[in-house]
């Protein structure tokens, strides 16, 4: 009893900064059977984590990293996590930390895995590396047919919208498609597998684009566009939430995708695609401005925000410069509404193509997102 009591004191101690509760709300929740079994659950599996790792200076240093990864959760996951669980899908403070709690007991094996294996001593014929996966193209797209567009909306009603077409189960998983990272330092790999190399890492609030998606062991991972590299990357569907609203598998908003592929969602990955500006990038604040011949690209955050293209060559998709107003007519349809000569098209509450037409003719074209 003194050594469970002393275990529960130590995770009592590390938990209570992420949930902000006193002393007194804490054991208030534990007299909720289902989050003590969790609390439990939790405590036991980090004292036999801290049992896994031999006494060398390898194993002491990778227990290190795992002490920091459950401190990190601490402070930026758990909290957040519950939170998501209470807004999103109506659980009670007390369900939502409870299963939290649980999902972190289960996690927490696999990341004990991870980090022994990098304890282990280097081998000097390293393992035969799994053959990469072709990056995937989409596939061409028949013209939609000409149809009424949807007038724009506020965010309220599009929110609502969204929410009833999930709940009809009016919408599908389509690729290429965009998803946030819902997790802090989650890790990029070369393949869907927890042993794979570890090729980049993602933090909360990160873009990304998803191409497409498998399961190996029961878990489902998302084939992403890599956010700073050439090719692509894998990362597991836990820490990825998905697009889900109304505008989706419309032309404009695939269009809309295919111009963050082809311009780069971050400044990193612009510069892999497009080279080196033809001058330094301009930094206001948080605002990056990539200026090339041909286009213009601004960067919020370090998120793509705006794309102006000024001359032929560059494409939205299928379309560029100089191709004819018909053609864009019969790709996306009637426009929301024409500002002059702009052909303006909605994609959700935060953003929208522009372009340009003169004599018949696309001369200008932009892509915009209006960040929170």
């Amino acid at each position: 009893m003194r050594r469970f009591l002393s275990a529960l004191a130590f995770l009592l101690l590390l938990t209570v900064p992420a949930l902000a509760l006193s002393d007194a709300d804490y054991w208030k929740m534990m007299k909720d059977r289902d989050f003590a079994r969790a609390d439990k659950a939790l405590t036991q599996a980090w004292n036999k984590a801290k049992k896994s790792f031999p006494d060398t200076k390898a194993g002491r240093a990778a227990f290190k990293r795992l002490r920091d990864d459950q401190r990190e959760w601490i402070r930026n996951g758990r909290d957040a996590n519950a939170q998501d669980l209470i807004g999103m899908e109506g659980y009670s403070r007390v369900e939502a930390y409870a299963e939290v709690t649980r999902e972190r007991a289960k996690y927490l094996p696999e990341l004990v895995r991870e980090y022994l294996k990098e304890a282990e001593p280097k081998k000097e014929a390293p393992r035969k590396p799994a053959p990469k996966k072709p990056e995937p193209r989409p596939e061409p797209r028949k013209p939609a047919p000409k149809k009424e567009m949807p007038r724009a909306r506020d965010e309220e009603q599009f929110l609502t919208e969204s929410a009833r077409r999930e709940a009809a189960g009016d919408w599908k998983d389509s690729y290429p498609d965009t998803g946030i990272c819902v997790g802090s330092g989650v890790r990029l790999r070369e393949n869907p597998d927890t042993e794979s190399e570890i090729v980049g890492r993602l933090n909360k609030g990160d873009q990304v684009i998803t191409l497409e998606e498998t399961s190996v062991d029961g878990q489902k991972w998302y084939a992403v566009d890599h956010p700073t590299q050439e090719g692509t990357a894998w990362v597991s569907a836990r820490y990825i939430e998905t697009y889900k609203g109304y505008e989706i598998g419309t032309p404009a908003y695939n269009m809309a995708i295919q111009v963050m592929l082809n311009f780069g969602l971050t400044p990193e990955k612009a510069v892999v695609l497009l080279g080196d500006p033809r001058r330094e990038p301009e930094n206001e604040g948080n605002k990056t401005i990539l200026e090339y011949d041909d286009c213009i690209l601004h960067y919020v955050d370090g998120k793509l925000q705006h794309v102006e293209v000024l001359e032929r060559g560059l494409a939205f998709d299928n379309i560029k410069v100089g191709d004819s107003a018909s053609k864009l007519r019969n790709t996306l349809g009637d426009p929301l509404g024409e500002d002059g000569a702009d052909w303006i098209y909605g994609i959700d509450p935060q953003g929208r193509l522009a372009f340009t037409v003169s004599d018949g003719k696309i001369c200008h074209m932009t892509w915009e997102e209006v960040m929170d």
